[in-house]
This record gives C-alpha cells, structure tokens and sequence, in this order.
C-alpha cells in the first residue's frame, strides 16, 4: 500500500502546483506587463516491475512491465501577451511586438521587463518602482518637456535627440528565469540576450503613454482551476484510501 500512497501523494503534490500556477494568474489579472504562468505536468518516473525477456514458471516473458509512478510538475513557465493599454503618463513605455525593456539591478545585473512603468528619478534617469535604472541608461533634463517616438528615439521639444532606448529579445522568451516581481533573467533555455533599436531584427516598436497588460486569460483559468481542485480532491480521496488499506492489512497481521 506504501506504494498508492506514494502516487497519490506525488498527485496531490502536482495538482497542488498547478492550482499554484493558476491563483497567482488570478492575482495579477490587472497587473501591468505580467506574464502568464503555463504549468503542464508529466508523469512520474516510471517503477520496474518486469525486465522484458524474464523466465516465470518455466517461460520466457518477452514484454517487460513497469508502472508510472505518480505525476510531477514538468514546467512552470512565462507566456507574455501583446496587449497595449494606454495610461496616458508620458513616461509609462509598452512594446507592441516582441521585445522586452532592459533594466540594471543595484549589482550592475540586466533583467528584462515588459512592465514599462517608468518614472523620472531626482538624477533624471528613467527607472522602475524598485529603483531598477532603464539601460542604457537615459538622463532627461530637469523641467524638459520631451517625447518617446516608436523607434526608441527620446526627442525634446526643440528637436535635441536625448537618447535611443534599446529593447532585448531572446529565442525563447518561456526560458526566462523571474528573478524579482516582473523581471527576468537571460539562462541557456531563453538563450542570449539580443539587443536592438525597436522596430529592427524582429523587435517589436515602443509605445509611450501606454503600458503592455496582463497576459491572463480569466475564462481559462477558471476552467483550469476547477479541474486541477477536482483532481486534487480525487489524489486526497486516494491518499484515505491507501491509509485504510493499511489499517486493514494491519488488522489481518494482528
């Protein structure tokens, strides 16, 4: 019975990470440039039973026998959508298309964003709530009134060109890693970083005033979340089946 114990475990496990995946979904329906969580699970490894080709009673068994043993959680990555949704603050930046902002840590580290809710700072750098300063860095001119053009190109009123913004983009955006609330880290899954002026090698262009929504589907979540609690309520009724079992195994023993 240990053994239906551990498969039903492994299940409430699995079901729980799925239901995980799915509430922090819910949480940040409205939260700006949040990627979806996609969790998908696979079985467990599978448990030998039988090496095929085995003698039993005198006979060769060709085929060989094993079982799945339980559910594991396979991935739990970022799904990034497209929507544009104007906030009508100059400073506040979307991408339409590909591409993610590029952001510098206080150790110097670039993480990729696509929440795009800039601020001016006392310095005049354009930086994240968290103090994170938009790279390349770009200095605005205290009182300067200025605009952000499609191409990344950051222009005053009386024409000076004050800075080119940049956006990254890398092969496999679902292999970034989240290393703060809606930031992300370059790893060998997503592949290299890629940096380029909007609008060119496949990046998508800037939208100033505007900031890249949420990418949650509400209705499919809902629907997720019903049949992970459902598969979860069927792995803890199996969790009190194999404790009976045992209760019986051990009545039978005494």
């Amino acid at each position: 019975m240990n053994q239906l114990l551990a498969i039903a475990a492994s299940g409430l496990g699995a079901q729980s990470s799925l239901i995980s995946a799915v509430a922090a979904n819910i949480a940040n329906l409205n939260t700006p440039g949040f990627g979806a969580r996609v969790a998908t699970l696979t079985n467990g490894p599978n448990q030998l039973v039988r090496l095929a080709n085995s003698p039993f009673a005198g006979q060769v068994i060709p085929p060989g026998l094993a079982y799945s043993a339980g559910a594991t959680l396979a991935q739990d990555v970022p799904s990034f959508g497209d929507q544009v949704v104007p906030s009508n603050i100059p400073t506040h930046l979307a991408v339409e298309g590909p591409g993610f902002f590029m952001v510098t840590n206080a150790q110097g580290a670039i993480w990729l964003t696509r929440a795009g809710q800039f601020t001016l700072d006392g310095q005049g750098y354009l930086v994240l709530p968290g103090g994170y300063r938009l790279y390349p860095p770009v200095t605005i001119p205290a009182g300067m009134t200025f605009s952000i053009g499609g191409d990344g190109r950051i222009v005053a009123s009386d024409g000076t060109t004050l800075g080119q913004l940049q956006l990254a983009t890398v092969a496999n955006p679902a292999g970034l890693l989240q290393v703060a609330p809606n930031l992300y880290q370059a790893t060998a899954a997503s592949g290299n970083i890629v940096t380029q002026a909007p609008g060119q090698g496949g990046a998508g262009t800037v939208v100033a005033g505007a900031l890249n929504g949420s990418n949650v589907n509400l209705a499919q979540n809902f629907g997720e979340l019903i049949s992970a609690s459902s598969a979860y309520q069927m792995n803890a009724k199996m969790v009190t089946l194999a404790n009976r079992l045992d209760q019986a195994l051990t009545n039978l023993q005494v």
